[in-house]
């Protein structure tokens, strides 16, 4: 078809004059091809020289018309006419060879643009390569010259695509030396995210703080040598079953001192039979199987307290419960490690959290202390060996996370060095992956344990040896530098074991006494003070796990009437009542009755007092009713008279007082406890009837003290809640309360003495004495009274202040900043009312940072 030389000169004409008609004719369509068809008709052209000239002409000029114009003596008409069926077939031919055309010079165009891309880049990556290696090694002018011409003369014999793939190697070899490796990126903080007081941990704690006092007592009791009874073995095994389901939610303290408890009483519990029975239920625990949180803390628990009453331990109860905890632990590292492979993201983060705080309450004192680190890595280890996705957002990096904050990155020097050797070790070793590392280490900076943090501790994820041994020199380095800080701790602790939205209302209402305002009346302010020491108690009451407690105080404390005397110097659900004045005719009563002979007329006498009387009585007329309505030995008469007292004369001042003096002598006390419970509006006294005499005479002179308003007595009643809060706090804290009755410094005093044993194993020696010795100097200056209470407190700041600061040091400047405040207030105090109310309100800023650092609800 296509002739092997060149065309011809006729076949030129043609082929210029077919590119003409395709020009004029816009591009191959369908007008384009009716015109070359005419053209072909009157020129008489053969079908298969159409096609060639249409072929040759498109090859040419690429459907633009690149070739130079050519005269034409004369255009052909167009033609409308019924085109025939050989010209379509014509068209169609023509169509398809110029469609395989345009497909072959767009296949040429895209070969020719990816061959100018490659060798652009053949360029580029040399130039890269000879700067890269001039800023490396800098070398001389004669022997960079000599190296250019050896280049040349060696770059003429390779191919663009070794050129490439050299010059990219070298590169990214050259920017990684400089650059640290980028960590892998997470959603959200890789942290576990666990309910942090299940179900079965908070009844376990409420009975374990239930159970607390009377086992205390009980070890007092039977080890001052009383014999035990039924109920003293029946309280023990639920005492035992409690602490087995909750110690790692006790603090070192608390736990120490029940299973101390525990300890010693059991030996005293009956003979060996019967101690081998109150053990039976703790084999059991030991001995279960199963990796549910609620058995791992039972089976640790049980293991060492049978540890502990076997005291296979030198170093005494708490030493040998600790160590069999952990050696019952052991084994469960793996679980925990299985759990997180499993897939079942819920289960894993409960199992891993369980296992971490049983492993944190049991060396948490003592040498045991030193153990930790080295158990929580041994998790990670068996993570990173099994190659967990810890570059990838998931469970796998959130335990990594939980397990890396719980390691002592700023602790004391030695455990610093084993957490580095441990990283040398992983790192140095060819059995870890790299990807894994560059997971755990990515982790670690999603974290930030501290400011000696930084980007070079980030291992690539295609790192070879030497860049891994790199990165565990940069952490040999950076943790050895880091023994200036603070040891690191969760900048939102929770408490253990109380439910996330009890907590968050404790904040709520602290927040909200605090914004309070009280007035300038001393009461009211003694008022408000007293309401901030509750919510101190109620956060005390909280981390012991009385709940129920710390819920009704913190109830009473949100309503701003719930502590606070009323207008009229009474307490909330006391009405107000216009007390009448006595009237002149005072003892006229008792003569009116006498001069009465019959029932009736007494009874119509008493029953005119509904209307004479006004409020009340004069004193000797009110003794006189009273006698009448408790010591007659009428009935009907009685019955009239104490009517008469409920209805009209309950608030009157005399005839309260009349009433309380005339119990002793009533005849029925049914009837006078009935009457007081009325006139005051308390519930009945119930009991025998010389307990509801006394309770009857307690109710009526309350009320004739409301009733009586005295500024000494508004400012005892509310002073009492000091004492309330002060005995429940200290009975939290395994003290031992005062007296209500006591005076609210003694029952102070009390709860600085417990706090001071609760501070011992944690505030330094030299810091706690100081502490000790600035509040025996302040009693001896202050005097009895509001100076009495506000130097106890102010003790208790200060040992509030100091176990903060232990517990949670990188609040230590804010702690610091506070107390200079709170003494900065006291001085510039104007009077004793002032001074209570500022010392009290720090105390309840102390124990918001202690709970919610920022005041945040989470």
């Amino acid at each position: 078809m296509t002739q092997l030389g060149g065309p011809s000169d006729r076949q030129r004409v043609l082929d210029q004059q077919v590119m003409l008609i395709i020009r004029s004719g816009g591009g191959w369509n369908a007008r384009t091809r009716a015109r070359l068809a005419a053209f072909a008709r009157t020129r008489g052209l053969d079908f298969t020289a159409m096609v060639n000239s249409a072929l040759r002409a498109v090859s040419i000029g690429h459907f633009v018309g690149r070739m130079p114009a050519v005269t034409v003596a004369g255009e052909t008409p167009e033609i409308t006419t019924a085109v025939p069926k050989s010209t379509r077939r014509m068209e169609l031919a023509i169509g398809l060879g110029v469609l395989l055309l345009a497909m072959a010079v767009s296949v040429a165009l895209v070969w020719f643009a990816v061959d100018r891309a490659a060798r652009a880049n053949a360029d580029s990556a040399a130039r890269v390569e000879v700067a890269s290696r001039k800023s490396l090694l800098e070398p001389t002018a004669d022997t960079d010259a000599g190296k250019r011409g050896g280049a040349d003369a060696a770059s003429q014999g390779r191919s663009s695509d070794q050129l490439a793939k050299k010059s990219s190697n070298t590169a990214q070899s050259a920017l990684a030396r400089n650059t640290p490796p980028v960590p892998a990126m997470y959603s959200r903080p890789p942290l576990l995210r666990v309910d942090a007081s299940p179900e079965w941990s908070r009844t376990a704690l409420e009975t374990i703080a239930a159970e607390e006092a009377e086992l205390l007592a009980m070890q007092a009791r039977i080890v001052g040598g009383t014999a035990p009874s039924e109920a003293d073995r029946a309280a023990w095994s639920r005492s035992t079953e409690a602490f087995c389901a909750s110690w790692p939610l006790l603090n070192t303290r608390r736990r120490e001192s029940i299973l101390e408890a525990i300890v010693a009483v059991h030996p005293r519990l009956g003979n060996a039979e019967t101690r081998l029975s109150l053990r039976a239920p703790l084999e059991v625990m030991r001995a279960v199987r199963t990796d549910t949180p609620e058995a791992m803390w039972r089976g640790s628990g049980a293991a060492g307290l049978i540890a502990a009453l076997d005291l296979r331990s030198a170093g005494g109860a708490p030493l040998a419960f600790g160590e069999a905890a952990l050696d019952w632990l052991v084994p469960r590292t793996k679980a925990a490690c299985d759990a997180v492979f499993a897939g079942d993201p819920a289960r894993a983060s409960d199992v891993v959290d369980s296992w971490l705080q049983a492993t944190e309450a049991a060396t948490s004192s003592g040498p045991l202390r030193d153990e930790r680190d080295a158990r929580i890595m041994s998790l990670i280890d068996m993570m990173l060996r099994r190659g967990a996705p810890l570059e990838r957002p998931g469970i796998s990096a959130d335990t990594a996370g939980t397990l890396l904050d719980a390691l002592a990155w700023t602790g004391d020097p030695a455990r610093r060095g084993r957490i580095s050797s441990a990283f040398r070790v992983w790192l140095e070793d060819p059995t870890v992956s790299a990807i894994a590392l560059h997971g755990l280490t990515s982790v670690l900076a999603a974290r930030r344990p501290g400011v000696w943090w930084e980007p070079w501790l980030v291992s690539g994820a295609r790192a070879d040896m030497a860049d891994r041994t790199r990165t565990a020199d940069h952490f040999a380095t950076s943790l050895s530098a880091a023994s200036d800080e603070v040891a690191t701790t969760s900048d939102a602790p929770r408490i253990r074991g109380v439910r996330p939205e009890l907590v968050d209302r404790w904040v709520r209402v602290s927040q909200l006494v605090m914004a309070r305002t009280p007035a300038e009346d001393p009461a009211f302010r003694i008022a408000h003070a007293a309401e901030l020491v509750a919510m101190v108690e109620s956060a005390r009451l909280l981390e012991r796990g009385r709940t129920s407690d710390a819920e009704a105080r913190i109830a009473q404390v949100e309503d701003p009437q719930g502590l606070a005397p009323d207008d009229i110097d009474r307490w909330k659900g006391r009405a107000e009542r216009v007390v009448g004045r006595a009237p002149a005719t005072d003892a006229r009563l008792e003569a009116d009755l006498r001069s009465r002979t019959s029932n009736d007329d007494k009874l119509a006498l008493l029953r005119s007092l509904r209307t004479r009387a006004i409020g009340d009585l004069g004193p000797v007329d009110a003794a006189t009713l009273a006698r009448e309505a408790l010591a007659s030995p009428s009935p009907q008469l009685r019955s009239v008279a104490q009517g008469v007292i409920a209805d009209v004369l309950a608030s009157g001042p005399n005839m309260v007082s009349a009433l309380s003096a005339e119990i002793p002598s009533a005849v029925d006390v049914s009837e006078a406890a009935a009457l007081a419970g009325i006139v005051s509006g308390q519930p009945v006294p119930r009991g025998p009837d010389d307990r509801r005499r006394a309770a009857a005479m307690l109710l009526l002179l309350d009320h004739y003290a409301a009733l009586v308003p005295s500024e000494q007595h508004r400012i005892d009643s509310v002073a009492q809640e000091f004492t309330l809060s002060a005995n429940s706090a200290t009975r939290a804290l395994a003290g031992h309360p005062v007296s209500v009755d006591a005076r609210p410094e003694v029952a102070l005093r009390t709860w600085f003495d417990a706090r001071a044993d609760e501070a011992r194993p944690v505030v330094p020696a030299s810091e706690l004495k100081s502490i000790i010795s600035a509040a025996d100097a302040r009693r001896r200056l202050a005097a009895s009274g509001p100076q009495a209470a506000v130097a106890e407190l102010v003790g208790i700041l200060e040992l509030d202040a100091a176990l903060l600061s232990e517990r949670m040091p990188r609040r230590h400047s804010a702690i610091h900043m506070l107390l200079q405040r709170a003494a900065a207030d006291r001085v510039s105090a104007p009077d004793v009312y002032a001074q209570l109310l500022s010392t009290s309100r720090a105390l309840l800023e102390i124990a918001v940072l202690g709970i919610a650092p920022e005041g945040q609800v989470q």
